[in-house]
C-alpha cells in the first residue's frame, strides 16, 4: 500500500537544505574564465557545500551537460558567444525544474529585473561571492519545495488510482450488516483500520462505534432502512453521491476525528443486500482511509495558492480572487497596494535574510491591519495587495492609515524600519474588472512611492545611523567631536557649503562598513589576529558598497572606500598615494588616527593630547596629506581639539 508522507512545510525545507550539505551538489556553470568558476566553487565550498562541478562556456557544451540532469546553474550574464540570457531560454526548454542563478561581474537593476522575470531564480555579482553560497541554498530549497510539489501531485494521482483498483473489488475494509442491523462479518482489514477486532462487534449493533464516540447511523444503516436520498443528503451534505456502478448504492468522504491519533479521512461506499424477491436483507460497507490523499490534496492546493516565504497568498489565489469579484459585481470592493520601500537595498547592503524578515513583518502588519475576510496577498517581490469587500475610500483611507501607523509601531524595538508606499482604489463599476482596479490603485501607489521617495531615503541614513550606534561604532559624544574637528579643518582650507556638509555625513558614517564585521572581532579586547585583521579591513569595502546604493551617500562612497589609504600607498584597500586619495578622506583620516590615538582601548591607554600630535607630526607625508597635517595641528593648537580627552 502506497503511503505519503506529508511533513510540516517548515521541516521538509529545513531536510532539504540538510541533505543539499551532506550530498553532492552536481553544479553545472556557464563561464569562459576558468579561474572564475573555481572561485565560485571554491566560495561555496566555503559555505560547507560539497560541490561536484563542470564548466562549459558553449551553448554545445551547454546543451550537452544540461540534458544529463544537474542540480544547479550558474551562468555568466555575458559571454562572448553565449549568454545567461540564451542559457535561461535553453533552460526553460529542456529542464524547467533546474534552478539558474545569473552571476555577473556587473548588471543593473533593470537586467537583474529582466532576468528574474525570464526564470532566473536569483543573481549574484562576481565581487560579491559572499552572497553565492546563501543564494545557492536558497535556490535549491525552492527547487524542493517545487520537486515536493510534484511528488504531491503524484502521490494524489497514485491515490486516485489505488480508490479505482478498490472500486474493481481489491481485497479492503469491509463490514455486513442483516436486516436487524446486527453486523455479521467484519473482515481483517476492518480490524486494522478501526482499531477494533471482529470478537468485539461481530453479533452486536455496536458498529457505529468505530466511527463516532455517541450511537448515529452509519451508510449501511440507511441502505438497510430503505432511507430516501433527502435523508442521505441530510445527513451528508454535499459529501456524497450515487454509485455509478452498483444500484441503490451510495458513496461519502468525511473526516472522523476519533479514528488514530489525529483522526482520518475516510472514503466509503455501502450498496443493500437483497434476496431474491429484492427485499433488502442487510447491507455491505466498504471503508477506505484516504488521509493520505487529502493531505496530498490540500498540500497540492497550499503550494499552489500561498506564498513560500510569508504564507500569505499568492498572485495566482489573488487573481482567482479577483475574477470572483467580477463574477459577483457587489460593490464596493476596494483593492490596496502595498510596496516595501528599500528592499533592493536592504537585501543587497545587509543580504536576504534581513530581506526576507522584513517581508515576514510586512506580511504580519498586514494581516493584523486588516479583517478575516479580506483577501491579503504577495504578488511581487516586494509588492503586497488586499482585496477588501463592502469597503468605500472613506474606510480604504483610514486603512491605509492604520497599516503606516502599525509599520511605525513595528519599528520601534528594531534597527531595519519597515516603511511601506501604500495606494488604494474602490470598485463601484466603473473599471471595467478588478484588473483595472489593481492597476488604479498600483498608479496611486506609485505617486505614494515618489511624493516620499526623500522622507524614505531620509529614513535609510537614519536606520544606518543607529544601526552604528548600537554596533558601538561610534558614540554620539565622539561623532560630534570629530565632526567639531573635521568641520574645522574643512573650513580652514576653504570648503564650500555644500562640500562640509558631506564632510558631515562623512563624519558619522565612514566607518559604517564595520556593520558587517562580527562582534567578536569588531569589539575583541586583545590585539586582532593577521586573519581577523583582514576581515577587519573589509569594513572599507562593505561601506562603500552600502553607500553606492543609498543617494544621499553616493557622493561620499569613493570618501567611505579610501578612508584607510596613505599618502605614501601603503594604505588599504586600493594602495592609492598623495592626491589620488579623496580630499574628505584624506582629512577623516587625520582625524580618526587623533580620535583613536585620544582614545582608551581594551589593550592599550589613551595618548595625552601632545603625544597625539606629535604622532600626527611624524606621520605627515608618509601616513597623512602633509599640508592637510599641518593645517590639523595648528587648529588643534588654538582650542577646536581641546575638548577631546577620550
Amino acid at each position: 500500500m502506497i503511503r505519503l508522507r506529508i511533513e510540516n512545510f517548515a521541516i521538509r525545507i529545513q531536510m532539504a537544505s540538510q541533505l543539499m550539505e551532506k550530498n553532492k551538489l552536481n553544479l553545472l556553470i556557464l563561464e569562459d574564465n576558468p579561474d572564475d568558476a573555481e572561485l565560485a566553487a571554491k566560495e561555496l565550498e566555503r559555505e560547507g557545500i560539497n560541490v561536484e562541478w563542470s564548466r562549459v562556456d558553449t551553448e554545445q557544451a551547454f546543451r550537452k551537460t544540461l540534458a544529463e540532469k544537474p542540480d544547479l546553474i550558474l551562468a555568466d550574464y555575458k559571454l562572448p558567444s553565449f549568454d545567461g540570457m540564451a542559457a535561461l531560454q535553453i533552460r526553460h526548454q529542456m529542464a524547467p525544474e533546474i534552478p539558474i542563478i545569473i552571476y555577473s561581474g556587473t548588471i543593473g537593476e533593470e537586467v537583474a529585473v529582466e532576468c528574474m522575470k525570464s526564470g532566473a531564480t536569483d543573481y549574484v555579482l562576481k565581487d560579491r561571492l559572499s552572497r553565492l553560497g546563501p543564494v545557492v541554498k536558497r535556490a535549491m530549497e525552492e527547487a524542493e519545495a517545487y520537486r515536493d510539489r510534484k511528488r504531491a501531485e503524484q502521490a494524489l494521482r497514485e491515490s486516485e488510482e489505488r480508490l479505482s483498483q478498490i472500486v474493481e473489488g481489491s481485497s479492503i475494509p469491509t463490514f455486513v450488516i442483516d436486516g436487524n442491523h446486527v453486523i455479521t462479518h467484519w473482515n481483517k482489514a476492518c480490524e486494522n483500520l478501526m482499531g477494533i477486532s471482529a470478537s468485539e462487534v461481530v453479533g452486536t449493533r455496536r458498529h457505529w462505534s468505530a466511527f463516532y464516540p455517541a450511537e448515529r447511523q452509519v451508510m449501511a444503516d440507511l441502505m438497510v432502512d430503505n432511507a430516501p436520498e433527502e435523508e442521505i443528503a441530510r445527513r451528508y451534505g454535499t459529501k456524497y453521491q450515487k454509485c455509478a456502478f452498483v444500484e441503490g448504492a451510495y458513496e461519502a468522504e468525511d473526516f472522523f476525528p476519533n479514528l488514530g491519533e489525529r483522526g482520518k479521512w475516510l472514503f466509503f461506499a455501502a450498496a443493500p443486500l437483497r434476496d431474491h424477491k429484492e427485499n433488502v436483507i442487510g447491507a455491505i460497507e466498504t471503508v477506505q482511509d484516504i488521509t493520505d490523499r487529502k493531505q496530498a490534496e490540500e498540500r497540492v492546493k497550499y503550494l499552489s495558492f500561498h506564498d513560500f516565504l510569508t504564507g500569505l497568498y499568492n498572485r495566482a489565489f489573488f487573481e482567482e480572487e479577483m475574477k470572483r469579484f467580477n463574477t459577483l459585481r457587489k460593490y464596493p470592493v476596494a483593492i490596496i497596494m502595498a510596496d516595501v520601500n528599500n528592499l533592493k537595498f536592504i537585501n543587497d547592503a545587509f543580504g536576504h535574510a534581513q530581506g526576507d524578515e522584513l517581508l515576514k513583518r510586512m506580511a504580519n502588519t498586514l494581516v493584523s491591519a486588516t479583517r478575516k475576510e479580506d483577501v491579503v496577498a504577495r504578488i511581487g517581490g516586494d509588492e503586497f495587495a488586499v482585496l477588501l469587500p463592502d469597503v468605500d475610500e472613506e474606510t480604504a483611507q483610514s486603512l491605509c492609515n492604520r497599516i503606516t501607523d502599525a509599520c511605525k509601531d513595528s519599528n520601534r524595538e528594531v534597527v531595519l524600519k519597515l516603511t511601506v508606499s501604500l495606494g488604494y482604489s474602490v470598485q463601484y463599476g466603473q473599471y471595467k474588472d478588478m484588473q483595472q482596479a489593481l492597476g488604479a490603485a498600483d498608479d496611486h501607489m506609485y505617486r505614494d512611492k515618489l511624493a516620499s521617495s526623500r522622507t524614505v531615503r531620509g529614513s535609510v541614513v537614519d536606520t544606518l545611523t543607529v544601526m552604528s550606534a548600537e554596533r558601538d561604532i561610534h558614540r554620539e559624544e565622539q561623532s560630534k567631536q570629530l565632526q567639531q574637528l573635521a568641520i574645522s579643518l574643512g573650513k580652514d582650507i576653504g570648503l564650500s557649503e555644500h562640500r562640509l556638509e558631506e564632510l558631515k555625513l562623512l563624519v558619522i558614517l565612514y566607518d559604517i562598513g564595520k556593520i558587517g564585521v562580527p562582534d567578536s572581532i569588531l569589539h575583541k579586547p586583545d590585539n586582532l589576529t593577521s586573519e581577523e585583521w583582514e576581515t577587519m579591513k573589509k569594513h572599507c569595502e562593505i561601506g562603500h558598497r552600502i553607500a553606492r546604493n543609498v543617494s544621499e551617500l553616493v557622493s561620499v562612497a569613493n570618501d567611505i572606500l579610501c578612508h584607510h589609504e596613505r599618502w605614501n600607498g601603503n594604505g588599504y584597500p586600493g594602495g592609492l598615494e598623495g592626491e589620488e586619495i579623496p580630499l574628505l578622506a584624506r582629512i577623516i583620516s587625520i582625524v580618526d588616527a587623533y580620535d583613536a590615538m585620544l582614545s582608551e582601548r581594551p589593550y592599550r591607554k589613551a595618548r595625552s593630547k601632545e603625544e597625539a600630535m606629535k604622532e600626527i607630526r611624524k606621520s605627515a607625508g608618509t601616513q597623512f596629506d602633509p599640508e592637510l597635517a599641518e593645517r590639523f595641528l595648528k587648529i588643534v593648537r588654538v582650542g577646536a581639539g581641546s575638548k577631546i580627552t577620550g
